[in-house]
């Protein structure tokens, strides 16, 4: 269900005064919030054109206004542990929440060995724009958007047939589509992100024989897929097969078979894959092999997948079953838990083993990151696993944004080296420093 009680507080929040008292980020001035509108103090090192340090200091104002005014009445009033989720998300689309912006006052100091520019700012912040960001991350963190992959085979005397995970005429995905729909997901066309390269066959078994785990150690086009459906909008795959065999019907149900209806029954599973992260496999799904019965082979065949999926009770939308019922609280539980401890690789290069130990602590105490555990260290070059509420494109964005800002990153100072984002993929970071 969609957190719609959220955001009839979005108007009083922006009334309520916040103090900020991080000397590293700025703060806001007394009074500020009031009405919408914010006065912020943003900073950026200088390099060379004033006009661009401005630039950068107006942006960092804005996420800090963000940040502080916002982000913390989220966590306050959404009353859940995926706030800093929700957060990370919106951050990186701060620029698009202020405006009306006023330059109030600007003075430069140096810091390290490089001259800092120290901005305030006067904005205001778009109640629309923020009740549009919040209600999406809001989406994103509680009902993840769904790609659904279902093959069907139709076991037909006769005229056997395949339904692929490219084809918009799959009976189980069509059904599931509209039953996530109904509870407040968003489901993403596999179209966009290109099946048909796929050996849908092979990929199925794989996954059935997989109990636990990252599926990236499955490889290949699976994982190139999974790449493409992350740049697609999807958070999650649901990936099966369901097959439909005709029964004998004379020595089930004699009266049926006398009046010439036709039996089949339906036999399957699904698994659900994370886009976030590393692939993880968020569970399983079965459900015990399912009768259908119509007047024509191909009719009762679908009839027999319908009810696989979603059961036979009159308004199976309201009293889901079997694959639907299981599926939507697999979601519920392991969806939340997953955003907030998502796991990305970061390699980094450029920094010895020193300045490595500065930059690993700065990921924790001036990001959201929650811990980095090194996995590999050799040279200048280390691979580390970084627990992180939010995307690995969220991460990679305040990298990006302070890059050459040694007042978010010490690291940045120390080693007289700006950071690069060389790459982001879904769960991958690669940063180096030069």
């Amino acid at each position: 269900m969609k957190k719609l009680w959220l955001l009839p507080v979005l108007v009083p929040f922006l009334l309520i005064y916040v103090s900020c008292g991080d000397p590293r980020r700025g703060g806001l001035s007394t009074g500020g919030c009031k009405g919408g509108e914010i006065v912020v103090e943003g900073e950026a090192p200088v390099y060379g054109d004033m006009a661009t340090s401005r630039s950068r200091a107006k942006e960092d104002a804005c996420r800090i206004a963000v940040e502080r005014c916002i982000g913390v009445q989220v966590a306050g009033y959404s009353a859940v542990q995926d706030a800093e989720s929700v957060a990370s998300e919106i951050y990186t689309q701060a620029s698009a929440i202020c405006s009306d912006d006023e330059l109030l006052s600007e003075s430069t100091y140096p810091l390290e060995s490089i001259q800092m520019l120290k901005t305030r700012w006067k904005f205001r912040v778009s109640e629309v724009s923020l009740q549009s960001k919040i209600d999406t991350m809001l989406k994103i963190v509680g009902n993840p958007r769904i790609m659904i992959l279902a093959r069907e085979e139709y076991n037909i005397p006769g005229a056997q047939k395949v339904v692929g995970f490219a084809s918009r005429n799959s009976v189980s995905a069509g059904i599931l589509q509209d039953y996530l729909i109904q509870n407040g997901y968003t489901v993403v066309d596999p179209a966009r992100a290109n099946p048909g390269g796929l050996n849908e066959s092979a990929l199925i078994e794989q996954l059935s024989e997989q109990k636990f785990g990252e599926t990236d150690s499955i490889g290949g086009a699976f994982n190139d897929f999974k790449d493409r459906a992350a740049a697609s909008g999807a958070d999650v795959l649901i990936i099966g097969k369901v097959t439909a065999t005709k029964q004998n019907l004379r020595k089930l149900d004699r009266d049926a078979f006398d009046v010439g209806l036709h039996s089949y029954q339906a036999n399957g599973n699904f698994t659900i894959v994370a886009l976030w992260g590393r692939g993880e496999l968020m569970g399983q799904l079965f459900a015990r092999p399912t009768g259908g019965a119509h007047t024509t082979d191909q009719g009762a065949a679908s009839e027999a997948i319908r009810r696989f999926t979603i059961g036979s009770d009159r308004d199976p939308f309201k009293r889901p079953a079997n694959i639907a019922r299981d599926l939507k609280f697999r979601l519920s539980e392991k969806w939340s838990e997953l955003s907030r401890n998502n796991k990305i690789y970061m390699i980094v290069s450029g920094l010895d083993q020193r300045h490595m130990a500065i930059f690993r602590e700065d990921l924790t105490e001036r990001t959201a990151a929650r811990k980095v555990d090194e996995i590999e260290f050799s040279g200048n070059r280390a691979r580390w696993e970084v627990t992180y509420p939010g995307r690995s494109f969220a991460l990679a964005d305040k990298l990006s944004f302070y890059a050459n800002d040694p007042r978010m990153f010490v690291v940045v100072g120390r080693s007289g080296k700006q950071i690069h984002v060389d790459q982001v993929r879904r769960g991958e970071i690669h940063v180096s420093f030069r």
